[in-house]
Parts: structure tokens; C-alpha cells; sequence
């Protein structure tokens, strides 16, 4: 939950300490008990069909189906990429980047923290090249070949990361489109 989504439980007295109700503003002391009670939660259904492509002893690529997001978030506590990889996985891992939820694709994780730095760096100064295949629907205007803007957080959006064109605060994106 959210820091403001724990303020509420608190307030709601479903958050206590030492057993007893306490203000969201109490500072928790050495020794105290905090208690909740959470109610389980259903988690959305998952395609759990991750294809394992490439294998070293820096690196994980695997092929991550659509409609699986890759780490936890909103109601896919366990249902995720990273937690389907622990129970498949004993080995320390980590991701490199991610794509959304609904996004079928190439992911891939480093095996230690200087490969995950180096795929970061390769991320960051777009040694990476990403292709995605797209399915649209209506008619697709065909003049346009190249798209050259910025993409940045939406203000405003109830989604707490949602990410579209933003020419303030955005960073450079090109799309070429075949």
C-alpha cells in the first residue's frame, strides 16, 4: 500500500501498536508490536507461461507472456515476474528494465550487481535497441513513418506512473513505424 493508504488504515484502527490504537503520526519505539490483520486478497489470473531463451553466468533472457506484470504493484502481490522466477529460480537475481503488464517480450535480468550496472548503463545510453510489434485497430495513417517527442509522467493521471507524451519533463523518444 501507499504511505497515504496505511495512514487511512491506521486512522481506521485496523493498524494497531502494542495492541492499542495509535495515530498515524506515532513514532514507532524499539520493542513495539505492530499488528494487522490483512485480509487475503484474491489476486487477478496470470499467464504463467514464462519461456526461458538464453542463459550465462551474467545474464537471465527469458520471453515474459502479456498480462504479467514484472514486479509487484496494485493487487499482484505474488503474481508477478520476479516472484514466479524465486520459485523457479535459487540464485540471486535482478532486472535490468521492464515493459508493462500487458506487454508480451524480451526481459532481462542480470545475475550479479556489475552486470546489472552494465545493463543499466546499455539501457541508459541506448546501446539497447528495442523493437515492438504493435496490433492496431481503425485505419493506420500511413504517412507518418517517424514519431519524435518525449515521454514523461502524465500529471494529473489517477494511475501513479503513467507514462505518454510530456514535452516538459519528458526524455527524448524516437519511434519508427513500418
Amino acid at each position: 500500500y501507499s504511505r497515504s493508504k496505511w495512514q487511512q488504515k491506521i486512522r481506521k484502527s485496523e493498524v494497531h501498536v502494542n495492541y492499542m490504537r495509535q495515530k498515524p503520526s506515532y513514532i514507532i519505539e524499539s520493542n513495539d508490536i505492530i499488528s494487522y490483520n490483512a485480509i487475503t486478497v484474491i489476486e487477478p489470473e496470470i499467464d504463467r507461461n514464462i519461456e526461458f531463451l538464453y542463459e550465462d553466468d551474467e545474464l537471465l533472457v527469458i520471453n515474459k507472456p502479456g498480462n504479467l506484470p514484472v514486479h509487484r504493484s496494485g493487487k499482484y502481490l505474488k503474481n508477478n515476474l520476479v516472484c514466479l522466477l524465486k520459485e523457479k529460480i535459487s540464485a540471486p537475481f535482478y532486472c535490468a528494465h521492464r515493459i508493462d503488464r500487458e506487454t508480451s517480450g524480451i526481459v532481462v535480468l542480470a545475475k550479479s550487481k556489475q552486470s546489472l550496472k552494465a545493463l543499466y548503463q546499455q539501457f541508459y545510453t541506448r546501446q539497447v535497441e528495442k523493437e515492438y510489434f504493435a496490433i492496431v485497430h481503425g485505419k493506420v495513417n500511413e504517412s507518418i513513418s517517424v514519431i519524435d517527442s518525449s515521454i514523461g509522467k502524465i500529471p494529473g493521471s489517477k494511475i501513479r506512473i503513467r507514462l505518454g507524451i510530456n514535452q516538459e519533463t519528458g526524455l527524448q523518444a524516437t519511434t519508427y513505424i513500418k
